[in-house]
């Protein structure tokens, strides 16, 4: 039986594996896909922005603002340029019909948002319940939380829902990027989006106001503290909270659901409760206007892959796929006496050298195992970890560590087992769609993995010193 490996990753729910491949993003009739092995350039806000459909959307912002130039540019361009630098072209999702799924790039997805948002806003007066002065006197800074917070919604899925892996020039894995230290581009040249995971569980509400205050300008985050009212409204506003203060909050919600296709124009408008007439044909024209600016935001290629000129990833990549696709169909066995997948408290363990040797023997073309697994460790996946920093090790009865059959025993003591070589996944969601196995009984880290974890807590003792301030005292 023939092996394709599959190597694209489609969002759909939750990622799942494809046997397909393409460029960066690949476009179905229901769906658009982007290839995680993919080595992406960082590229500047000035040739992020510059694309035509961008530059249509940032003009019709900069109309519905309606602020003097010299506030514009102070308090509205530079947040643009910190999210078109910070997000680059990691994709989203945007809808126009359930059935019309297509993934966008996150910038395109917030600029749109920031049309909708602040084309009702020209209907509305803010605060509610504010008295003709203080909504005439408060305008432009009800407009500021209306544009901003349409813009940073929900940013704090980028600290919790990516994984982006900075690479070399090679594509070799350096660190993980965390959004909170600063942009793609202020941190490397390269990327790959090796993971998306919408329904990962954590708290990005925790983090959307730390990394939304970041890309305000100081004068706009002081014009936001100065104004109580407007600052409540701002921050419910960023995470979708409902409750006093939060109309903006429930206009952006519905914004939401109208780009989900969850709701239609009318039910929008309906739901606002507002009397303008003219509001429906307003919005049907953006409407019509934004598709138009879909098709080519959905044609936008401008990113291709990167080849590396000499050391790359390929066979570790493949290794990566083989071994997704192989857990989740169940080809690949976890948890049993034989197998070489086994769930532990640390990650999932890969027994070395047998796991590398049977992906060899199911695709030929990558003939050294030994190479598979140098290449595999170079992704950033595997926990370096053990005397030589790349195995991990574990008690089992096996005779060898190099037999292809193994069994392992839960651990009974140090003199009657052996130790087994493998290479520990630290993050078990990155190989399973679905929900992870529970703990595998025939396996038990061993004592002195136990106590290099306890070490590994703390920063190294070379970065302490690094960190810690000169005593100046005399």
């Amino acid at each position: 039986m023939a092996h394709t490996a599959p190597d694209i990753i489609v969002l759909q729910g939750r990622l799942t594996m494809i046997r397909s491949f393409t460029s960066l993003f690949h476009t179905t009739t229901d769906i658009k896909l982007f290839n995680s092995k993919q080595l992406l350039k960082t590229q500047d806000n000035v040739k992020l922005l510059n694309e035509g459909y961008r530059k249509s959307y940032l003009a019709k912002i900069k109309r519905l603002v309606n602020a003097p130039d010299v506030y514009y540019d102070g308090l509205y361009e530079p947040i643009f340029a910190k999210i078109a630098e910070l997000w680059q072209e990691l994709p989203d999702i945007v809808t126009l019909k359930p059935e019309e799924k297509r993934i966008t790039a996150l910038i395109d997805n917030a600029l749109l948002r920031a049309c909708y948002a602040l084309t009702i806003r020209s209907y509305v007066n803010f605060p509610s319940g504010g008295s003709e002065q203080q909504i005439k006197e408060e305008y432009a800074l009800w407009t500021y939380v209306v544009a901003t917070s349409a813009l940073l919604w929900h940013c704090g899925r980028l600290c919790t829902h990516y994984m982006i892996s900075l690479c070399d020039p090679q594509g070799l894995h350096q660190r993980y990027w965390s959004a909170l230290e600063g942009t793609l581009l202020s941190q490397s040249e390269q990327y790959k989006i090796r993971d998306i995971d919408p329904d990962s569980g954590r708290p990005a509400h925790l983090m959307t106001p730390l990394l939304a205050q970041q890309q305000l300008t100081s004068d706009g985050f002081h014009w936001l503290t100065a104004h109580p009212q407007a600052l409540d409204a701002w921050l419910m506003a960023l995470n979708d909270e409902q409750g006093e203060n939060g109309e903006i909050s429930a206009m952006l919600s519905l914004v939401n659901q109208l780009l989900d296709g969850q709701i239609q124009l009318s039910d929008l408008v309906a739901q606002l409760h507002l009397e303008h007439t003219d509001l429906l044909q307003t919005l049907e024209q953006l409407h019509e206007w934004h598709k138009q600016n879909l098709v080519a935001g959905l044609l936008h290629t401008e990113q291709q892959q990167h080849q590396a000129d000499h050391l790359d990833t390929q066979a570790g990549e493949a290794f990566l796929v083989w071994l997704r696709d192989g857990l989740n169909n169940h080809s690949i066995a976890v948890n049993e006496k034989n197998a070489m997948v086994h769930i532990t408290d640390e990650g999932v363990f890969l027994l070395h050298p047998a796991i590398f040797q049977d992906f060899c023997k199911a695709f030929p073309r990558f003939k050294n195992w030994v190479v598979v697994h140098k290449q595999f460790n170079m992704l950033g996946l595997s926990k370096l970890s053990g005397d030589d920093y790349v195995f991990s090790k574990y008690f089992s009865d096996a005779p060898t560590a190099a037999t292809s059959q193994t069994s392992f025993m839960s651990y009974r003591s140090a003199t009657t087992t052996q130790t087994q070589k493998g290479v520990l996944v630290v993050n078990a969601n990155l190989l399973f769609e679905h929900q992870v196995p529970d703990r595998s009984p025939f396996i038990q880290h061993s004592t002195e993995q136990l106590a290099q974890k306890a070490q590994t807590q703390y920063p190294s003792v070379e970065q302490l010193n690094k960190n810690t301030p000169t005593n100046q005292m005399s």
